[in-house]
């Protein structure tokens, strides 16, 4: 009876986390559709190279704050996790404190160092609302968290919207739009759990041991996500930039799809995390295969929608007489290569719930690789049809290594099983 109510538990949480996620990418991407829509190009240019590099520094905060938030927490009662929280909410200010630099000094190097104390207030409102969120998730209280990121999220599309049809949309003012909704979002999760603040030495210790975890974390979200940022960086410093704004337009379009991909990865990490140790390592795989599966099923009515209209969808999306309607190719190449980066970014996701850290990091070291080898010089041949084509090529190499990975990992299993019974 126990387990049956645990699987629907899971069961509910899954479609939970898709809600969740899908709203959340719903609002990123029509943020950036309407950005790319009403701005001019060099502008959402900006923009696209701003919002690159605080995803970047987000991996810091991924790999010190929400992995170990989210392996952690998913052990934990109630009462335990809302004092984690209440210490990890705090260290997420402190952390964020050199991440600022680094973000000024990327400003800097665009020549928009104007907009960066409100990129980074804005990066420091994110990271707070994303701590809240993950804590419920490693409660699997997607649920839960879905009015908060509605507002976060959702809010902040509406709230852009509203800047250009007022006619006051700015750069400066879509950042100030993202920190607002990021803390009223975090106003309304707040309630959602007892948080309070362990005492000193607790906290000293839990800052510790969460540096510890995240050595093996942190460059491995580090290179994912140079992975993810370096082409469009490429494109910039190679044709200004517009020319990151090119791909990241075709980037928006097969990015609704990303609730998906986002959604089955929140799910699978705090799941993998907790049933490898409530239940057993083999039933978690098998779950987290059943969960991966779902998922791409999911994915393949839309992917096969952008293969077959993809001027049309461009179109519809940015206008008929936008630049962005053009590119066509690059679309079809990109929803080929995102098929696999669902395949990695899930796969590192379970690999990460069941602390297989180095095999995660050897999917991230290869992918660099490939992308120094061959992803950047095909960007600079061939422009935004290069990146597309590079994408796919560089995830299909991640794609190898980590179905490699999961496989060793899941054959340590039935080696482990197999000597118990020996042994018996």
């Amino acid at each position: 009876m126990i387990a049956h109510l645990r699987r629907i538990r899971s069961n509910q949480a899954g479609v939970w986390a898709l809600v969740d996620q899908g709203l959340v990418s719903l609002g990123g991407v029509a943020t950036s559709v309407i950005l790319a829509r009403f701005l001019a190009p060099k502008d959402f240019g900006i923009y696209v190279l701003l919002f690159g590099a605080m995803l970047f520094l987000n991996t810091v905060h991924a790999s010190i704050i929400v992995y170990p938030l989210s392996v952690r927490g998913s052990r934990l009662d109630r009462l335990a996790l809302g004092s984690m929280t209440g210490t990890f909410l705090v260290l997420t200010i402190v952390s964020a404190v050199p991440l600022v630099a680094v973000l000024t000094v990327a400003a800097e190097v665009i020549g928009a160092v104007r907009l960066a104390p409100w990129a980074a207030g804005a990066l420091v409102c994110w990271q707070v609302q994303e701590t809240m969120r993950r804590a419920l998730f490693a409660e699997l209280r997607h649920r839960a968290a879905v009015p908060g990121d509605v507002v976060a999220y959702l809010g902040q599309a509406t709230l852009i919207a509203a800047l250009h049809f007022s006619g006051h949309l700015s750069l400066r003012g879509v950042f100030v739009v993202m920190a607002a909704t990021s803390l009223l979002g975090l106003a309304l999760q707040l309630a959602l759990l007892h948080v309070q603040l362990m005492n000193r030495d607790a906290a000293y210790t839990l800052a510790s041991e969460a540096l510890r975890e995240g050595r093996w974390v942190l460059p491995s979200n580090l290179l994912g996500s140079v992975i993810m940022q370096a082409l469009v960086w490429t494109l910039a410093l190679a044709e200004s930039p517009a020319g990151a704004a090119d791909l990241q337009a075709v980037i928006n379009v097969v990015g609704v799809a990303n609730p998906i991909m986002f959604g089955v990865a929140n799910l699978i990490m705090p799941l993998m995390a907790r049933e490898r140790v409530r239940l057993s390592p083999e039933r978690a795989w098998r779950r987290a295969g059943s969960i991966v599966a779902q998922g791409g099923t999911l994915l393949l009515p839309y992917s096969l929608v952008l293969l077959i209209w993809p001027r049309q969808i461009l179109s519809l999306v940015y206008g008929a007489n936008s630049p962005y309607s053009n590119l066509a190719t690059p679309l079809r190449l990109l929803v080929v290569a995102y098929l696999l980066v669902y395949l990695v970014h899930v796969g590192n996701a379970a690999l990460m719930g069941a602390e297989r850290l180095r095999a995660a990091l050897s999917v991230q070291i290869v992918g660099t690789i490939v992308l120094a080898l061959c992803g950047v010089p095909m960007t600079l041949l061939w422009g935004v049809t290069g990146a597309a084509l590079a994408t796919g090529v560089v995830h299909l190499a991640r794609a190898a290594v980590c179905a490699y990975g999961v496989r060793e990992a899941q054959s340590n299993i039935d080696a482990s099983a197999a000597s118990l019974a020996n042994a018996i």
